[in-house]
């Protein structure tokens, strides 16, 4: 650590004040903004510490996924499907699916390596979510793997929660078996496809 501070500011939220630590009382305060913004700066630093992390689920860049698999629960779509591929080149492994499409491959694995988790739940924050995390079946599960082990990833999407309470366009997840998320439901759909669309069509 190279340095640590304290930061607050008025009840308005008009001032921010920055204070260096380790000196005591006799520590000088500062006033810190930033030139031509009109902006509370010590507000940064009331953000949840999950808010500061990364959002992207898959970690791998697709030039290095070696492969990407998506099953179906009993309670999902029908037709699980699975990739395998580097540089590139990628093979969809589904006896439904004797041509896949190129473009259509490469734009799926192109939304997936660009899918962001919405928000990360905090154990106890969300009681009917740990439940979930306990209990329910998932609809569909996500693995994607790359060169390297820390570049795989398995995301499960778990059942929507009833409102009332609850965004019904927010769709519960489990990331790596153990961290409970919320997901855009409009944008997991892109992913969520039957292995259909991903073929080419008939001539």
């Amino acid at each position: 650590v190279l340095g640590a501070f304290t930061a607050g500011g008025n009840n308005l939220k008009t001032r921010s004040y920055f204070k260096a630590q380790g000196g005591g009382g006799n520590a000088p305060a500062y006033v810190v903004n930033l030139p031509g913004y009109n902006s509370f700066v010590a507000g940064i630093f009331t953000i949840p510490e999950n808010d500061w992390r990364q959002r992207r689920v898959f970690p791998a860049d697709p030039r290095q996924l070696t492969s990407f698999a998506v099953s179906y629960g009993a309670r999902g779509p029908s037709g699980s499907f699975a990739m395998q591929g580097m540089s590139w080149q990628y093979r969809l492994n589904n006896s439904a699916v004797q041509q896949p499409d190129t473009a259509g491959v490469f734009n799926w694995v192109d939304q997936a390596s660009i899918f962001e988790v919405y928000q990360y739940v905090q154990s106890g924050s969300m009681p009917r979510l740990d439940s979930l995390k306990q209990a329910a079946q998932p609809l569909a599960t996500l693995q994607w793997a790359g060169v390297l082990k820390v570049d795989t990833a398995t995301l499960q999407v778990l059942p929507a929660l009833p409102k009332p309470g609850y965004n019904p366009a927010l769709q519960p997840g489990l990331l790596n078996g153990q961290e409970l998320v919320l997901l855009d439901g409009r944008s997991l759909e892109g992913l969520l496809v039957n292995p259909n669309a991903l073929a080419q069509a008939p001539n």
